[in-house]
């Protein structure tokens, strides 16, 4: 007798075999939406030489503590396109020396000038490329055969 098919066999029923197939296809779903994100995401490193900077690190803390034993300080405040600075502290003379201004997220707005302040110890950089953002200044100098470096995180706006 042939089997006639009423209303309740055409309901679907969930077994074993449908989870693992569910399962495996939101697996390779997922993998391939990571693969994918990770591709298109540029990843910038911190600087280009970072083994060499790593190494120089014993340095930088010497400069630091020179920081503060000679009482200096830095302050740094904006305006529209420009960034000013003012070091204060027993070194006013002869300060020679780079400023770095280190943006994080983008290495190709990151700016790099000479050390150059006036009698008050101010240096003003005017720049059309600073967008608002997070910067850090990184500022590397040395006067009368002792040398310092200061860093600031600084929003400019």
């Amino acid at each position: 007798m042939p089997h006639t098919m009423n209303k309740e066999s055409k309901k679907f029923v969930f077994n074993w075999g449908h989870g693992i197939a569910l399962f495996f296809s939101i697996f390779v779903i997922t993998t391939i939406s990571i693969l994918f994100i990770s591709f298109t995401k540029d990843f910038d490193l911190q600087t280009e030489n970072y083994y060499e900077e790593e190494l120089a690190f014993e340095e930088i803390i010497s400069k630091k503590r020179n920081v503060l034993n000679d009482n200096v300080n830095f302050e740094v405040a904006s305006s529209e396109g420009s960034i000013e600075f003012i070091i204060t502290g027993d070194q006013q003379q002869d300060l020679n020396g780079d400023v770095l201004i280190y943006r994080p997220s983008d290495k190709r707005l990151d700016l790099k000038f000479k050390l150059a302040l006036d009698e008050n110890g101010k240096q003003v950089i005017q720049h059309e490329s600073l967008q608002a953002g997070l910067y850090l200044i990184k500022v590397d100098f040395a006067s009368a055969n002792k040398e310092y470096y200061l860093e600031k995180e600084f929003v400019f706006e």
